[in-house]
Formats: structure tokens, sequence, C-alpha cells
């Protein structure tokens, strides 16, 4: 169900959501000391990065594979040309 506002009761409609917030209770917030994050173990780790890792790994081994077979050939052939 949509409410139809005049343009001119507009500004009234959005601060009617809004609410203050003391200023020493943000300062307060900010200088509370962090909390200590859980260390991740080796699982954890392993579970995240699977995922992603086995798919996109042996895609870019591919890919890598190739261009190092194209630079050893350009290498072989191009650079290796001193005495002519």
């Amino acid at each position: 169900m949509k409410k139809t506002i005049r343009c001119g009761e507009y500004p009234g409609a959005v601060r009617a959501r809004q609410r203050e917030i003391d200023f020493n209770l943000v300062v307060a917030a900010e200088r509370a000391p962090a909390r200590r994050r859980q260390p991740l173990r080796m699982l954890d780790v392993y579970r995240l990065l699977s995922t992603d890792m086995s798919v996109r790994f042996f895609e870019q081994l591919k890919l890598v594979a190739v261009l190092a077979l194209f630079l050893a050939r350009f290498e072989l052939i191009v650079l290796n040309r001193t005495h002519v």
C-alpha cells in the first residue's frame, strides 16, 4: 500500500523517522577497546578457500602453462640469436 505525500510534506515525513543520538555515546563507542578476533583454524581456512581455489586453480594453471611455453620458445628462437 503506497502512501502519497505532497512535496512540501516530504521533509517532515523524513524527519519523523529520525531519532537523536547523544554525541557522548558516539564518542564512547569509538573509544571502546576493539574486540579480539577469533583466530581461524587451518580447517576453516581450507573450507573458505577450497571452493574457489579448486575450480580457478586448474583454469589458471592451464593458462599459465601455455604462456610459459610461449615465452620459453620466444627466448629460444628470438633471444638466443646473438651470432646472426
